[in-house]
């Protein structure tokens, strides 16, 4: 590809934007109409794609509906967004992620905060102009992570989803530990399927009884856990609930998955599996479903003749670091580690 191929193609990104914010805020709820005007007037984009037009008005944006055909609600399976532009906290990202559920390759995510620090979120919605100019005038860098990226480009930071599948067993007569027969016969069929980007979660729904669950790294049956929850957790999901639950922090540049017990009756530490793995959970004989959510959303039940497959997806998230307005991407993480925790505060030297 020749200098001219690579100007035409990036004039031609991000043409049609995503917009995910948050709609119980009026605040944001009037930046993200400064944005749509920005973004219409000033970038030649082809359209706005919107959730829905109950919050966003173009008739309150615009004096006329001069530009009423450059919003388009998203089709979750037939998305054409070459970007997703987040205005809110880390909950708007999870929501994005769960709206591109039918997207097998997701655009790109810019991120704003209104305010309140998260962990995937980049850069002050004050300074959206900004941040907006330098990425339609940037070019995407696809160099090694070992080589000092140009002033106008764009880096991605990637954020690998968990994939989990949930099986149901037609003729239920094998033992809780014998999956390996289960998975031989030909009485199970595939219910339900998600991913998600910080953790799956296996809860208690009677609030007087623990699970009980049955553990298997590959087909191997590793152990029983009696717990109130299960959680399986991505290297992004390891400062979320997984943290709360005493669980380790992960890099997100590491491809791994945390399972982490949460109050359980036997010693259970966690556990970090590589990529290429798959864990499977079974529930065990009288005790109650578990109830199975997907980064707090989504609740189903895992009965007793079905059961579960998480790994690591080959699925990621890509977020936009600017590399001529933002830290280094290792010191924009241990920021947000050591704010995010209150670490060091007090101490001055």
């Amino acid at each position: 590809m020749n200098s001219n191929d690579e100007e035409i193609l990036n004039k031609k990104m991000f043409i049609n934007p995503f917009i995910v914010f948050r709609i119980n805020s009026e605040k944001t709820v009037d930046i993200t109409k400064e944005i749509i005007k920005y973004l219409i007037l000033n970038k030649n984009v082809n359209s706005i794609i919107l959730e829905n037009f109950n919050e966003i008005n173009n008739n309150k944006i615009f004096d006329n509906n001069e530009y009423k055909n450059k919003f388009t609600l998203f089709n979750p399976s037939n998305d054409k967004s070459d970007l997703c532009i987040i205005i809110g906290g880390d909950g708007t990202c999870l929501w994005a992620n769960h709206l591109y559920k039918f997207r097998k390759n997701l655009p790109p995510f810019i991120t704003f905060h209104t305010g309140n620090l998260g962990y995937l979120v980049i850069y002050n919605i004050e300074n959206y102009k900004i941040i907006l100019d330098e990425l339609y005038n940037s070019k995407i860098n696809n160099s090694s992570k070992n080589i000092k990226p140009l002033n106008n480009s764009i880096l991605f930071e990637h954020r690998h989803l968990i994939e989990c599948e949930i099986f149901s067993i037609k003729n239920h007569d094998c033992k809780n530990n014998d999956l390996e027969n289960i998975k031989k016969t030909d009485n199970l069929t595939s219910i339900y399927k998600c991913s998600a980007l910080n953790e799956i979660l296996f809860e208690r729904a009677n609030i007087r009884k623990k699970i009980g669950l049955s553990l298997y790294i590959d087909e191997t049956h590793l152990t029983n856990i009696y717990c109130d929850g299960l959680i399986f957790s991505s290297p992004t999901g390891s400062t979320a609930y997984n943290l709360s639950a005493g669980g380790p922090i992960m890099h997100f540049d590491i491809e791994g998955l945390i399972i982490n017990a949460i109050r359980s009756e036997k010693v259970f530490r966690p556990i970090i599996l590589p990529r290429g793995h798959k864990v499977t959970v079974k529930g065990i004989k009288g005790y109650p479903d578990s109830s199975c959510t997907k980064d707090g959303m989504g609740r189903r039940f895992l009965k007793e003749n079905e059961y579960a497959e998480m790994w690591l997806s080959d699925k990621i998230i890509n977020i936009i670091i600017l590399s001529k307005l933002s830290k280094k991407r290792e010191t924009i993480w241990k920021e947000k580690i050591i704010n995010s925790l209150g670490w060091n505060n007090g101490f001055k030297h």
